[in-house]
């Protein structure tokens, strides 16, 4: 079966019982899509092609181009990567977007390079690591889409992860 992007983004679109976006499920669905079914082109859909994300530290990846490249980053250390999704909530409305907080951990072993240096086979788990992401998502020429994200994860865990200095559990 070959998914088409309109199939893929009216699988994340659904309507809750007043007719409005389910915003939970589109949080979750666009995440599973991009992470664990690592259908990254999604990001061109799903994100503003001038979307910042504030990573922490200072670091802003900018426009959906950057977004692809540092999520195919993440993916390529971690082949097997998955988001789980521990929560979301949301606040807001269709008029002026929704701001939503999403709990997730990353669970994946680092089997190739990562940033912070050759593959280790550890493991990240729920157990080991744990990210938020804060979101802005609103409705732009007809399509729900992120405009801006917040997202903060446990770079220490990640650090022992993926540098091979301390066994991590």
């Amino acid at each position: 079966m070959t998914l088409s992007v309109k199939h893929l983004r009216d699988q994340a679109v659904r309507k809750n019982e007043d007719g409005e976006l389910d915003v939970e499920h589109w949080i979750k669905e666009t995440t599973k899509q991009i992470w664990d079914e690592k259908l990254v082109g999604m990001i061109y859909e799903y994100y503003h092609e001038d979307a910042v994300i504030h990573a922490g530290a200072g670091k802003d990846i900018e426009g959906a181009q950057e977004i692809v490249e540092d999520t195919l980053t993440w993916q390529s250390a971690f082949p097997d990567i998955e988001i789980h999704v521990r929560d979301v909530l949301w606040s807001g409305d269709k008029r002026e977007g929704y701001r939503t907080s999403m709990p997730w951990s990353m669970v994946g072993t680092n089997t190739r390079p990562s940033i912070y240096g050759p593959p280790t086979n550890k493991q990240l788990t729920e157990a080991n690591n744990l990210g938020i992401a804060n979101c802005l998502v609103q409705k732009v020429n007809g399509k729900w889409q992120y405009v801006e994200e917040w997202s903060q994860y446990d770079t220490e865990a990640m650090k022992e992860v993926c540098s091979g200095d301390r066994e991590v559990d």
